[in-house]
């Protein structure tokens, strides 16, 4: 019998399947995300495996809604392509910024 993982409430949204202003202020990403109707995080699901946390934070800027299910899941298992494509977002943001 194959191993169930496990799952948590989404950190991100807090169970709700999308992100609200509450959600972006209590993680401190006014100047990054804006409120939709799905969360990036857990992809609407409304939970997420137990050890995503652990590969990348809940407020982490480059997973948004702008990226689709396969580069979401590329991200996550830290592709090459993808981190470095994650790197030049936040360079870029950070220089939007400053």
């Amino acid at each position: 019998m194959p191993n169930k993982k496990a799952l948590i409430k989404c950190p991100r949204c807090l169970g709700k399947g999308h992100v609200d202003q509450k959600d972006i202020q209590r993680l401190k990403r006014e100047l990054f995300w804006r409120p939709g109707p799905l969360c990036a995080y857990c992809f609407g699901d409304k939970k997420v495996d137990a050890e995503l946390p652990y590969f990348v934070c809940p407020s982490d800027i480059f997973l948004t809604s702008d990226l689709n299910k396969e580069e979401r899941e590329r991200y996550i298992s830290k592709d090459p392509e993808m981190l470095k494509r994650a790197y030049l977002y936040r360079e870029y943001i950070m220089t939007l910024l400053n």
